[in-house]
């Protein structure tokens, strides 16, 4: 694992080995640009063809409690408590508008920029990068074991692989189970991922299926979407990292406010639930 130091005059980090770590220890796992194929699995290939021009560095984890809390000075917003469990009861809003400029400005010297994947970009990750066709025919891209990372896909995922219909009821500590081919954790279940990509003028995109949802919901190309103050205790994010630096419009504003949607994946009984679907 490099440190961010080494990266700064890289022009082929792929080839720089799989990770580096920022300043605050945040771990980056590298997604080459390719060509994939989008909406397969159940052994039908996918249809939609997608290329991904430049290639960007990744969390290889979930942002957990103990960096959120790192960035924001201590906040604790998670309903369950746990420096290596994934911060949730987190919205769209709170991350988009004070957790990426604060950590963009604090991170501003190393020369890199960080914001959510976009709906696309997290697909194209999930799958493990560039795939063929015949390759998209799967709904799960697991490594062969966290030291192997030969690709394991499958249509039937097992326990073991992901935290998803969660008996005891919670998140789970991140890269306790399978990475996929690139070496990204947590990809199926534990928390829904955030992305950039809005649904509507008032709802935004998230991916990957929760702790207490099956593994349906973290098939590949599962889509759901949620109001972006939503803030419920299986909604969390990771990160995308590229060169760039904070600018004036970075600066976190907590008084930003986004229309209000009340559909989606949640379990309180008092707002309308929304489920997604496959492209």
């Amino acid at each position: 694992m490099k440190n961010i130091d080494d990266l700064q005059n890289t022009e082929n980090p792929e080839t720089e080995g799989r990770g580096f770590a920022n300043s605050l220890g945040m771990e980056f796992v590298w997604v080459p640009p390719g060509e994939s194929w989008f909406g397969g699995g159940g052994g039908k290939p996918g249809k939609k063809k997608f290329v991904l021009e430049h290639g960007f560095w990744v969390g290889t984890y979930l942002v957990t409690q103990e960096e959120w809390a790192t960035v924001m000075d201590g906040d604790k917003p998670s309903e369950f408590k746990g420096t290596r469990l994934p911060v949730e009861c987190v919205s769209w809003d709170r991350v988009t508008q004070e957790f990426l400029p604060t950590l963009n400005q604090k991170c501003q010297a190393e020369g890199y920029k960080y914001r959510l994947p976009t709906d696309a970009e997290w697909e194209y990750l999930c799958r493990g990068g560039p795939i063929t066709q015949e390759q998209s025919a799967f709904h799960f891209y697991f490594a062969t074991s966290k030291t192997d990372l030969t690709p394991n896909p499958t249509n039937d995922p097992t326990p073991d692989m992901g935290n998803f219909g969660n008996p005891n009821g919670m998140t789970s500590e991140v890269g306790l189970f399978l990475p996929n081919p690139l070496g990204i954790y947590d990809l199926v279940g534990n928390v829904w991922e955030w992305t950039s990509t809005p649904e509507s003028d008032t709802s935004v995109f998230m991916r990957g299926g929760c702790w207490f949802r099956p593994a349906v919901y973290g098939m590949a190309s599962y889509r759901s979407a949620y109001t972006p103050d939503g803030d419920l205790n299986h909604l969390g994010f990771r990160l995308v990292a590229e060169k760039g630096t904070a600018n004036e419009d970075d600066k976190p504003n907590k008084e930003a406010k986004t229309p209000r949607k009340k559909n989606a994946d949640t379990k309180k009984p008092t707002r309308k639930r929304r489920f997604g679907g496959s492209r």
